[in-house]
């Protein structure tokens, strides 16, 4: 008898096994799917967006919106921008850092942003999705922009700019 039950469950252990595996693969699709929205809607956020200025060693940050931006509470901003490596050596993983407002009047919390290798001496583009908060006063707001790289992020550049909240 003893035998019996020591088979009747490892078939039992057999059967959820492959349960699991099912609800996990079934898990991963959707969660797969998801991520194939978001990157789909970023892309074609991204590609309505103008292309920045060349950055430039003068100008090492340029925003393809300017230093002026009009925005409103809950908007999801599409920005690209111009980035220049300045460092002595490549500038590996680039990325919009923050965006920090004057007074914390303004507090921009959610950034995405594409993260880039850039060479010494020379540019390339990241875009980024930046989300106003909803509960955001309408004025403007004196901010600045900064882009990191490294593992220990170093500040690569900023750009000091006005974003105007309105209804």
């Amino acid at each position: 008898m003893n035998r019996k039950a020591s088979m009747q469950l490892s078939i039992n252990m057999i059967v959820i096994l492959i349960i699991a595996v099912v609800i996990l693969g079934l898990a991963l699709t959707f969660i797969q799917g998801m991520f194939r929205g978001i990157e789909k809607d970023f892309i074609s956020r991204a590609n309505e967006e103008p292309n920045p200025s060349s950055a430039t060693p003068s100008n090492p940050l340029t925003c393809s919106r300017g230093a002026n931006i009009l925005s409103s509470p809950g908007e999801e901003l599409s920005l690209k921008w111009g980035v220049y490596c300045t460092d002595s050596n490549d500038c590996e993983g680039t990325s919009l850092d923050s965006i920090v407002c004057s007074g914390g009047l303004l507090t921009i919390t959610s950034i995405v942003s594409t993260t880039k290798n850039i060479s010494y001496a020379s540019s390339d583009m990241l875009i980024t999705l930046v989300s106003i908060p909803k509960a955001t006063t309408l004025n403007k707001y004196l901010c600045t922009a900064i882009v990191k790289h490294g593992t220990i992020p170093v500040e690569t550049a900023s750009k000091d700019m006005i974003i105007e909240v309105v209804k």
